[in-house]
């Protein structure tokens, strides 16, 4: 128990968790919008999103909206928080991997944010950014439209911690993990992560999103293939999602020739080629429909190549019920989740098998 304290208090002095903010990237669906109005006058800084990120904010929360109609919404959400006397800031999403971003797409997405800001009466100083992805370049950029204070959302770890962890290559998530879990007193969760980055895992798996990009994919002929690791590769059927998070300027039939050039010389070299669909970020989103017409595209598009996958990997570890159906129709035999638990087995639900990965990878990791 002493042991305890003295970790989580010398934990404490490093990092410290931000809970004055609310990051309302998901503000214009009505089941979201309820849940936050519950929040006004509680004291929180809203960060909001803004029309540059509509096909983000489309992709990310399944929306089924015109950008039109997300843009009248979204003015009358922070219409109704003005009158609230809320504070409101910045949200924005540049991309998913700091090594794809372009100077000339910040500007365009800051521009565009602060401009529709501006025009609903709102100058905001403080921002945050999405995924935590963003360079020298961005502050220079978000100087230029007044923003002084970038607020980092995810824990706060002063410099000296930083600095170590970076040293050893540890993931600053993997340490606010720990910190999270200290926090609610799961010990055993402390126990699984600390011990799950020494072992190996039963399969190597990676989720495969943008290897159309050929700086990405000379990496991945380099250090991926020929290692033992099995492909979670996402279709066309996410071309929305992969414009959106990895800067892509190809059109969609473009993307499809290149994943198919890139599957071909996978499949040359007996490489493991599995499915992987994202369908939403979060669980409360996930419907029936988008599902059946993301497996749809997808299948027929693995099926036009020759592709039989076995094994299905969601964006997000995001699934239910209904998934389990699916796969089922398209003779998928396994879904891949995630647990910090390097024991856990598998386990059989509806004669599909849920087997588990303690880690895992992105092929972007190896850029």
């Amino acid at each position: 128990m002493v042991i305890k304290k003295i970790i989580f208090y010398v934990l404490n002095k490093f990092i410290r968790e931000k809970k004055n903010y609310i990051n309302a990237e998901a503000i214009v669906r009505e089941d979201e919008w309820e849940k936050l109005r519950k929040l006004i006058g509680k004291g929180f800084s809203w960060f909001i999103i803004t029309p540059s990120n509509y096909d983000y904010c489309r992709n990310v929360f399944n929306l089924k909206i015109e950008k039109s109609k997300f843009i009248n919404i979204l003015k009358s959400r922070i219409s109704f928080l003005k009158y609230e006397k809320e504070k409101i800031f910045l949200s924005i999403h540049l991309g998913k991997v700091r090594g794809f971003l372009e100077n000339d797409l910040q500007e365009k997405k800051f521009k565009e944010a602060i401009e529709f800001l501006n025009s609903v009466g709102i100058k905001p100083r403080k921002f945050i950014i999405l995924d935590d992805v963003y360079n020298k370049e961005t502050i220079t950029i978000a100087k230029k439209y007044g923003l002084i204070n970038l607020v980092n959302l995810n824990l706060h770890i002063v410099n000296p911690l930083l600095k170590i962890v970076k040293f050893f290559r540890i993931k600053t998530t993997f340490i606010g993990e720990i910190y999270q879990n200290l926090e609610k007193k799961y010990f055993k969760n402390i126990f699984y992560l600390i011990l799950g980055e020494f072992r190996n895992t039963r399969e190597k798996t990676i989720h495969v999103e943008a290897l159309v990009r050929e700086d990405l994919w000379t990496q991945l002929k380099k250090k991926v293939i020929g290692k033992g690791f099995t492909w979670f590769i996402i279709t066309p059927a996410n071309y929305d999602y992969c414009k959106a998070y990895f800067n892509l300027k190809m059109k969609k039939k473009e993307f499809s020739e290149t994943l198919i050039k890139r599957l071909k010389f996978l499949k040359n070299k007996e490489e493991n080629i599995q499915l992987h669909i994202h369908f939403t970020k979060d669980k409360r989103f996930l419907e029936n429909r988008t599902q059946k017409d993301k497996f749809k595209e997808a299948m027929e598009f693995m099926n036009s190549q020759e592709i039989k996958p076995a094994k299905l990997a969601a964006g997000w570890w995001i699934f239910n019920k209904f998934t389990l159906t699916l796969v089922k129709k398209y003779g998928i035999k396994e879904i891949s989740n995630y647990n910090i638990n390097p024991y856990l087995k598998k386990k059989s639900i509806n004669e599909i098998t849920i087997s588990y990965v303690h880690k895992y990878w992105h092929d972007f990791d190896f850029l």
